[in-house]
Parts: structure tokens; sequence; C-alpha cells
């Protein structure tokens, strides 16, 4: 599955400041190609989380499109976004973002459960493939933040998304967590699907097809 966006672009009304429009996203036309790993860089506050929850149904544009193998995706009914998102993407977002009266299994399998759907043996194929299936009863207030991120990274993933988001995936992790993490979502891109990833490691630019720099909501390509 392929993502265009078209003239994208983001503002935010700012109370209290003498200029009350702030640009976070400035308009561009962009691209995420199937089978391949796109990246974004850049320093903290240049707009490359906003720009990819723009791209993944997060966050509506002020104006500009974003289309998902045509499919225009922020015409789309609230619910309908919904179940595309479930569906289609997954997405590992910035910081810690357990459910905290939840297990480890059960966080993992929650694409599945919000739909009624049984995905046990999913996730449990995902714990393994992240080294945490021995977690999978224990409570995310027990874990590491390196456990958390990579709690979080299968419960993206569980689906085998087409196209996959992840802001800042490997912060919380030790060199051979990093490796595994990136090596993964190579892999999915190999198997077919859009990856994008915002990161301010240049070690994970080896990884990377196509790389992006952010500055002050402006998107440049540099390789």
């Amino acid at each position: 599955m392929e993502v265009i966006a078209q003239q994208i672009r983001k503002e935010f009304i700012r109370a209290g400041s003498q200029t009350n429009i702030f640009t976070a996203v400035a308009p561009c036309d962009f691209l995420i190609p199937a089978g391949q790993v796109t990246m974004i860089h850049g320093r903290s506050g240049s707009g490359k989380s906003t720009m990819l929850n723009l791209l993944a149904g997060i966050l509506h544009p002020t104006e500009g499109k974003v289309f998902y193998d045509g499919a225009d995706l922020y015409a789309m009914k609230d619910e309908e976004l919904s179940g595309f998102r479930n569906r289609h993407i997954g997405y590992v977002p910035q910081g810690r973002s357990a459910v905290f009266s939840l297990n480890v299994l059960e966080n993992v399998m929650l694409p599945y459960t919000l739909y009624e759907e049984d995905g046990r043996n999913a996730a449990r194929r995902m714990l393994e493939r992240f080294g945490i299936a021995d977690l999978s009863e224990v409570m995310p207030d027990r874990l590491s933040g390196g456990e958390l991120r990579r709690m979080a990274i299968a419960r993206a993933l569980v689906r085998k998304p087409e196209v996959i988001f992840a802001d800042e995936p490997t912060g919380d992790l030790d060199d051979e967590n990093t490796e595994a993490v990136l090596d993964s979502l190579c892999q999915l891109a190999r198997e077919g699907a859009a990856v994008l990833i915002v990161t301010h490691e240049e070690d994970a630019f080896a990884y990377a097809d196509r790389i992006f720099a952010m500055n002050a909501g402006t998107l440049s390509q540099e390789r």
C-alpha cells in the first residue's frame, strides 16, 4: 500500500502570542512507497511527529489530502477511519503507551480485541519475536522502559499492517534490541509494507531507503 500526501499543511492557533498562527508543517507533497523504509529526522519541535500524525490519520491537516492507494483518508467518517487504521496501519507512538490495567499479552492483543477478534496466537508470536514472551502475564508497571517500548512495537505490528509509522521506536532500547527492532521493520518493508520512521538516531540511517530532514516545519529530501 502506497501513501501519498498532496500539499499537506498543518497550522495551530496559539493564544496569547503576537503571531497567532503557528505553521507546524509547511505545505508539501510526500510519498511513502510500499516496500521501502523512509526516515525523517530533525531537531525536537521541527514538525516531525506532527507530519507523522497527519499521515497516520491521527491529526487532521489544515489543508491538503492524504491517499492510501487512492483512498482519501480524511474523507472517511470517524468510524470508517478507525476501522481502516486498525486493519491497515501500525502505529508506534513516542513515549509510553501501555494500558496499565492490562497485562503484556492483553496489551499486544488490543488491535484484535477492540473489534472482538481473537488475536491471542498472533500476539504470542510477536512477543516471541521481540524477546518478551516470558513477560506475557506481567503488568506494565513492572516493566523497564525498554520492555515497554518492545511491547508497544509488538502491538503495532501484530496485525501485519501494510503501512507502519514509528515515532522514535528505539529511544529506550539498548544496541541489541535497537538492531532487532530496525531489522523487523526492514523485514516488513521487504515483505511489501510502507514504513515511515521518525528518529533522532543517526545510526538508524543505515536501515533507510530514503531520508528526509525536517526543519521549522519544512521537509526536504537528503537521500
